[in-house]
């Protein structure tokens, strides 16, 4: 009976201690923010402004950058607590890859560079490792860690300004065109749509029928939901009091 008991216990135990494990791991901080510092390194002042600057490199090149600074990531090498924190925070466009972590663990005197696939070729391992050698730690030895924060956030910018990526998602279509791709739509519906529509449903429900044809029509064309509504409402009213009624009676009476 004891040599069943003791693999049984052994099996226990091992998972009691990688549950054990699993707990005592550092948690993995809510992405609150481009610049999240636990530690306090950085005042108010500094972290609005490092915010702003990684703001606008996101706007400018699309990859997204953010700044971690803990305590320690014991008993996690930083290296595994970094994959950890990439993983949960998924950085970047998602079929680019193009997010970087800036991680920095003050009590265990460490930093990292997470770097995502889509930046390996602007951020390889030798220029990362020479970015924090060269730039980041000198002023981390002195004693002023922003500086360093500053310079690694710098050379980190300038090698994705550098790298070719795909073009952010950041300009909205201009009204003017959008309503004269439009315009050609709204005359079509006014001269030939609403006259079926109208006699097949009547005149307000088939106006309506024809108003939102034109808003889905608009949703496909300029993308943009508030262009499509005020299309749909306009195409409503041209249908309805347009050109294609659904036979109007010629008014007469008795001679």
């Amino acid at each position: 009976m004891m040599h069943r008991v003791l693999p049984l216990a052994y099996s226990l135990a091992a998972v009691w201690l990688l549950a054990l494990a699993a707990y005592a791991q550092q948690a993995v901080p809510a992405l609150s923010g481009r610049v999240i510092d636990e530690v306090g390194v950085l005042s108010a002042e500094e972290q609005a402004q490092i915010a702003a600057e990684l703001a606008a490199l996101e706007e400018e090149s699309g990859a997204q950058l953010v700044l971690l600074v803990v305590s320690t990531t014991e008993p996690e090498p930083i290296e595994t607590y970094a994959i950890r924190v990439a993983e949960r925070w998924q950085l970047g466009r998602e079929a680019i890859d193009d997010g970087v972590l800036f991680l920095i663990a003050t009590a265990d005197r460490a930093v990292r560079f997470e770097i995502g696939y889509g930046l390996e070729g602007a951020l390889p391992d030798a220029l990362s490792k020479r970015i924090i050698e060269e730039q980041v730690l000198p002023h981390f030895r002195s004693d002023d860690m922003p500086a360093g924060i500053r310079a690694g956030i710098a050379a980190l910018s300038a090698a994705i300004r550098g790298e070719e990526l795909p073009e952010p998602v950041t300009s909205r279509p201009d009204p003017s065109q959008s309503w004269g791709e439009l315009l050609p739509i709204l005359f079509f519906i006014a001269v030939f749509a609403s006259r079926p529509l109208k006699r097949a449903f009547g005149q307000l429900p088939g106006a309506l029928v024809a108003g939102g044809a034109t808003g889905i029509a608009a949703w496909f064309i300029v993308g943009v939901l508030s262009v499509a509504g005020v299309a749909a409402i306009a195409g409503f009213v041209v249908a309805l009091i347009g050109i294609g009624g659904p036979g109007r009676w010629n008014s007469g009476g008795r001679g």
